[in-house]
């Protein structure tokens, strides 16, 4: 059984892609799926940190389809209140092309400015 501790530092290191996606998949899908409530924040500060991953091409599309997958399956990361909505619909368009489409630079962008990430003059 893996620790509380090791946990929310895994799921953290999720929410702020801190590792490379592949091997936060294999030790995100490796955890143990238990009775767990939320013990880790999803701010919009960390959704734009992965817009900026995005857009400087230091993680590409499928790499952010992922992301979204691995934050979408766990329940155990909570979003922020009042972004909450907002970030259901950033996770679903990203994690799901098929329905939504290629995920370019310019939808990024309009997230960007969507979550305030973008410095107003």
């Amino acid at each position: 059984m893996q620790s509380l501790t090791n946990k929310i530092k895994i799921l953290e290191d999720l929410v702020k892609a801190d590792k490379p996606m592949r091997e936060l998949r294999q030790i995100v899908f490796s955890m143990e799926w238990d009775e767990t409530d939320s013990i880790v924040t999803l701010k919009n500060q960390d959704i734009c940190r992965i817009l900026e991953k995005f857009i400087r091409s230091q993680i590409n599309e499928s790499e952010l389809q992922l992301w979204g997958e691995l934050i979408e399956c766990r329940e155990e990361i909570y979003f922020v209140e009042n972004f909450k909505e907002l970030i259901k619909d950033f996770i679903f368009e990203i994690s799901n092309p098929e329905i939504n489409g290629t995920f370019t630079r310019g939808k990024a962008l309009t997230w960007q400015r969507k979550f305030n990430c973008i410095e107003k003059p």
